[in-house]
């Protein structure tokens, strides 16, 4: 019973980070797009066939960043334990 009160807050936390990333992809594309920084097919080394906004790492790692540190604040405090405890 433990540890399904402890998966909660990664449940959490995936489904966060999901809906963060898709809505920063989706922004950082357009920023992207709208400023040129396109990756352009060269024909020899790059397969895509049409131009890829570059920044879409950014939009990952930010949405990874602002999903976790929440939980480690709240780890700190002991507010991820404390519910722990309340669900049992």
């Amino acid at each position: 019973m433990e540890s399904q009160a402890l998966l909660l807050p990664t449940v959490l936390s995936l489904m966060t980070a999901a809906a963060v990333a898709f809505l920063l992809t989706l922004l950082v594309r357009n920023v992207a797009c709208d400023r040129g920084w396109m990756d352009l097919p060269d024909g020899r080394r790059k397969v895509q066939k049409t131009a890829v906004p570059r920044l879409s790492g950014v939009a990952v790692f930010e949405a990874f960043a602002l999903t976790c540190a929440p939980l480690v604040a709240l780890e700190r405090i002991g507010a991820i334990a404390g519910l722990a405890g309340e669900l049992l």
